[in-house]
């Protein structure tokens, strides 16, 4: 419809984006929407300091959206839209991330709807073998400082709401910036060692950020890609089941379950075979 209006066909990009729009305001709800747009330099509005950032708008938007249509049938998931309808946006995004890690990897699990009780406060419940693991989705957000100190501490609050009874897993998003400084990435692994030390509940913290990349075709409306990173810090002791799914996660690039994708959807063969060839030669 939006093509017809403009009487020109709309690039790959921004069909996604334009699709991205209409998943959130029929998931969400048109005030959410508008409440989130509403002012620049937030996290789905960046401020635009570099020639990247101009694309993270539009990628952040898509990406939230792929995981509404992918993970809506995940038990307990009414809970999770309710609580993305009044949560910070970064940290619920982060979150969901963190979810989408077993999803690819071919792990089903639920959504724990919140109980307040220590211990049994976690975000997670995933089938790992014959073993249901409880796991913890925390998030440092872009507006923060890294420090041992703070890490450490969100990694505690992690383990407090994970059980005693069972092995705990935590994924743990950073920003992209962190990993690149090396004041920053010394603070991610002190903390994250901190937190490990002398505890029988934490088996393994996944720390996982977004990496972003010009293409050698800047000038086009296609000019960046987000890579997925992540890293497993294991405990000294790991049950068995938990070096499963690291041993999973940190193996060759490959996806255990369908993932429905808006590029796949909305962007033409033609369009996808020249982003696939622009990343593959970046």
């Amino acid at each position: 419809m939006r093509e017809q209006a403009l009487g020109q066909r709309m690039s790959c990009t921004h069909r996604q984006y334009a699709g991205a729009i209409g998943i959130l305001r029929t998931f969400l709800g048109k005030d959410w929407l508008d409440r989130v747009h509403r002012d620049a330099g937030t996290f789905l509005r960046p401020l635009q300091h570099t020639a990247i950032d101009a694309y993270k708008r539009q990628d952040r938007a898509v990406d939230l959206a792929e995981l509404l249509l992918n993970l809506s049938d995940v038990e307990g998931w009414d809970a999770r839209v309710d609580s993305l309808r009044t949560s910070d946006v970064e940290t619920a995004l982060s979150e969901l991330e963190g979810a989408r890690l077993l999803h690819v990897h071919g792990y089903s699990f639920r959504f724990v709807r919140p109980s307040g009780h220590r211990g049994h406060d976690f975000d997670v419940e995933a089938q790992i073998d014959d073993q249901l693991i409880p796991c913890e989705m925390k998030a440092k957000l872009e507006r923060g400082k890294p420090t041992p100190t703070s890490v450490r501490d969100t990694l505690a609050k992690a383990r407090s709401q994970l059980p005693k009874s069972t092995p705990g897993v935590v994924f743990m998003k950073v920003p992209e910036s962190w990993t690149t400084d090396v004041v920053a990435a010394d603070a991610i692994k002190s903390g994250v060692r901190d937190a490990l030390r002398n505890s029988t509940r934490l088996h393994v913290v996944f720390v996982h950020w977004e990496e972003w990349r010009l293409l050698s075709e800047a000038k086009t409306s296609d000019g960046a890609v987000r890579a997925a990173r992540v890293r497993p810090f294991p405990n000294s002791v790991v049950d068995p089941r938990v070096a499963t799914l690291i041993d999973r996660i940190e193996g060759p690039s490959q996806s255990f379950a369908p993932w429905t994708s808006l590029q796949r959807i909305l962007c033409e063969k033609a369009d996808i075979a020249r982003l696939d060839a622009m990343a593959e030669g970046n």
